[in-house]
């Protein structure tokens, strides 16, 4: 697969709808529309604690359009996204116009929250960071239903419904994706295949960069769904080497109160992509 940017015209910015959208989708995908190969890995059920864990990993190599997958069942089905929406949010909000910069200020509403790193002025950059909703469902507000969707679905990404409240749809649902269907979405975004201008890609890109070292760099965000029924966790994005790009998606259930944590959640995707040889094991 090339590193070919699309250019495309821009249908979410003049809110022509949905209809442009799906015309959109169809002009934007790959015109390798091959189905990617399946490989399971049982031996990363080490990384989920022997199993204690339950959840899913999936490594895709668009190089080779492998996906390597720890529990493929689990991989190919759909949950909420939670904050790793955050990414397509952004992408949207910049090309709309909604947000000018990754660098402008969203001044705090005066709200209190469980999170009090959300209670201060934020830069978008800083907003990703932290993970801060109320700051992510301003912007929802403001790109509004009609573009929110058709940016949803120029993007292809999950099941592609947003149904009626534009704030919440990616904590609660309608709103739906796989760890198959993260792991690729990822990849577009860092090839710069998504449907958006360049410069808003590398901005997002920008913003999502975790660590790096003289061999890789590292792009992800977490997200955590919270549910009566079972809490879910996310950790998505790509490792980039010499030899290309590395997308990945873990997602676990949050049986315990540790799991809550991001830090755990990174944990076991860094094991994961430790043992596939993705990054380098960690110094002692």
């Amino acid at each position: 697969m090339d590193k070919h940017t699309h250019e495309h015209p821009p249908a979410v910015i003049s809110g022509l709808g949905l209809l442009a959208a799906i015309v959109l989708a169809v002009i934007s995908a790959p015109s390798d529309a091959s189905e990617p190969v399946r490989k399971e890995m049982p031996e990363l059920k080490r990384c989920f604690g022997n199993g204690k864990i339950q959840g899913t990993f999936v490594l895709y190599e668009p190089a080779t359009q492998t996906l390597t997958e720890y529990n493929s069942k689990r991989a190919q089905q759909r949950f909420v996204p939670a904050s790793t929406y955050k990414i397509l949010n952004s992408l949207i909000g910049l090309e709309t116009g909604v947000i000018k910069s990754v660098d402008q200020v969203f001044p705090w509403d005066g709200k209190h929250y469980w999170n009090s790193d959300w209670e201060q002025d934020l830069t978008l950059r800083e907003a990703m960071k932290y993970s801060a909703v109320p700051v992510y469902q301003r912007i929802a507000r403001d790109i509004g239903l009609a573009r929110m969707q058709a940016g949803v679905t120029s993007a292809n990404f999950g099941n592609g419904h947003i149904g009626q409240v534009v704030d919440r749809f990616w904590l609660d649902g309608p709103l739906a994706i796989s760890a198959e269907e993260q792991a690729q979405f990822v990849t577009r975004l860092a090839m710069k295949q998504l449907p958006f201008s360049e410069a808003n890609q590398l901005a997002v890109r920008d913003i999502l960069r975790q660590d790096a070292d003289t061999t890789y760099s590292l792009f992800a965000k977490t997200g955590w769904a919270q549910s009566s029924k079972q809490d879910l966790g996310w950790w998505v994005g790509w490792v980039e080497d010499a030899k290309g790009i590395h997308a990945f998606a873990l997602n676990m259930d949050m049986d315990e109160k540790r799991h809550i944590e991001a830090e755990t959640r990174k944990q076991v995707g860094r094991a994961c992509l430790r043992q596939l040889g993705v990054i380098p094991e960690a110094k002692q």
